[in-house]
């Protein structure tokens, strides 16, 4: 398409119309939702006993690093990104559950990292480091609750 506009020397005479078909994106949705329950289901089995022993004398290796790692890049960060694909596609709801979520996500993890020395703040006292958790996960089961 080109323009009947008289053309100056800084100044283009060809315009391109954009093709909506090629800013369109696809359903965030399962992204967000497969990120969500793979990394439930794996904290869930780990919470529950099974896998790797919670107590390894390596220290720094073992089953936290696993939660770790789908805590933070896919339970967080593609989840989180889905979210920001949600706000793209201008679906309000999605935007806000994928992305509290996502942020939920890396919270989480965030307390497993032991670079940051949370679990130490406590100094040794596993029985508070157990209750601050819980505290966070009654209110984010509350928020779960009023989110549909």
């Amino acid at each position: 398409m080109v323009d009947s506009v008289e053309a100056k020397p800084h100044q283009a005479t060809v315009s391109q119309v954009r093709d909506p078909r090629f800013f369109r994106l696809g359903n965030p949705g399962p992204l967000g939702l497969i990120s969500f329950a793979l990394t439930t289901f794996v904290l869930s089995l780990y919470l529950c006993g099974a896998g790797l022993p919670d107590g390894n004398p390596l220290g720094a290796v073992g089953p936290d690093q696993v939660i770790l790692g789908l805590a933070i890049f896919f339970g967080g960060a593609a989840q989180f990104t889905a979210g920001i694909m949600e706000f793209r596609v201008g679906n309000t709801f999605g935007t806000t559950v994928h992305c509290s979520y996502g942020a939920f996500w890396l919270a989480f993890a965030m307390l497993r990292v032991p670079q940051l020395g949370i679990k130490e703040a406590y100094q040794g006292d596993e029985r508070a480091f157990s209750f601050a958790i819980g505290i966070m996960l009654i209110l984010w089961f509350f928020l779960t609750i009023l989110f549909p």
